[in-house]
């Protein structure tokens, strides 16, 4: 399916939709942040008139990417269900008027829409928008145990001691 809208504004007069799938690694900016290149993403854009009669684009991102928990620096898949809706300017001046007629709490995104839209630009910017800012498993694996093979011993032991020391010379 290509993916590069040649006219926007007819595409969103007409309604018009398309989808397809990307793999990962083909998205250079998200690839960079996941933990591996493999997986890939599927995604659906509908175009339409919006109520307030602009063109948008309404975007749609599904799939799986891995990435590196911040916390326990391990692996982890995170599951994108994206969607986003994105009016079409026809200039920055105009992509201001309408940034500032929607409400604050409106998550509807403006972009100047020009001659023609490159849809993965768009899901890859979606994507790293939806990713964690500081991505982390909901509950971390134990690789302490698997890292050292025993228990290790408190830091705060060795501090302990020397008191214990410092006491019995006194």
């Amino acid at each position: 399916m290509d993916a590069v809208l040649d006219d926007p504004g007819e595409f969103c007069r007409k309604n018009q939709q398309r989808e397809g799938r990307v793999k990962v690694a083909d998205l250079e900016r998200l690839s960079v942040v996941c933990a591996s290149k493999s997986g890939e993403l599927q995604w659906a854009v509908t175009g339409r008139i919006s109520p307030s009669g602009h063109s948008q684009l309404d975007l749609t991102v599904k799939g799986r990417i891995d990435l590196i928990c911040q916390r326990c620096l391990e692996a982890f898949s995170f599951d994108l269900d994206s969607r986003a809706a994105i009016i079409l300017a026809g200039s920055e001046e105009a992509a201001d008027e309408i940034e500032d007629a929607l409400d604050d709490d409106d998550p509807t995104e403006v972009i100047v829409g020009g001659e023609k839209i490159d849809i993965l630009v768009l899901v890859e910017d979606e994507v790293l928008l939806t990713i964690p800012l500081s991505p982390r498993h909901d509950i971390c694996p134990d690789t302490s145990r698997l890292v050292f093979g025993e228990k290790r011993e408190s830091p705060f032991a060795v501090l302990k001691n020397l008191k214990t020391d410092g006491n019995k010379k006194n």
